[in-house]
């Protein structure tokens, strides 16, 4: 009996007697922010300068928030898990088609040693990431005396 109605169901729909509407949904672009020319400009030990533009294409994005991420690469060469992220408290506002150029300075914490990429992120004050940037593989020493 089920197997009839969805038949008859079938061939209503197909011939219009019954209303059917397929729509495709779209992706909605609600942001265009991203970070460009991110480079280390100096480090001494585990503290860095590091200098990028932070950019928007489409409207205004108000309350951007900007860090740093550092992701730890293990012995064979594979990221491993984020070891360090600290997200700076100014927020900019970016209107359309406007880019800003920073200069932050970075320290990572002291007891990370070994292998990491540093990557620049961005994000809305809702934590909604906006942009990421890979900045270099960086190595760290660590200050075992710091962390005691």
């Amino acid at each position: 009996m089920l197997k009839k109605i969805t038949i008859i169901f079938g061939i209503l729909v197909l011939f219009g007697m019954i209303p059917y509407t397929y729509t495709e949904s779209q992706a909605i672009v609600v942001a265009d922010v991203n970070i460009y020319d991110s480079r280390i400009i100096s480090q001494n030990n585990s503290s860095f300068v590091i200098e990028f533009d932070l950019t928007n294409k489409l409207g205004i994005q108000p309350n951007i928030r900007y860090g740093v991420q550092l992701v730890k690469i293990d012995s064979q060469n594979n990221r491993s898990g984020i070891a360090d992220t600290y997200i700076y408290p100014e927020t900019v506002n970016l209107g359309e088609n406007t880019k800003i150029h920073k200069q932050i300075f970075y320290t990572a914490p002291a007891s990370l040693r070994g292998k990491y990429e540093l990557w620049l992120i961005s994000q809305n004050d809702s934590g909604l990431m906006l942009a990421l940037s890979q900045v270099k593989e960086i190595t760290l020493t660590g200050n075992i005396s710091e962390t005691i």
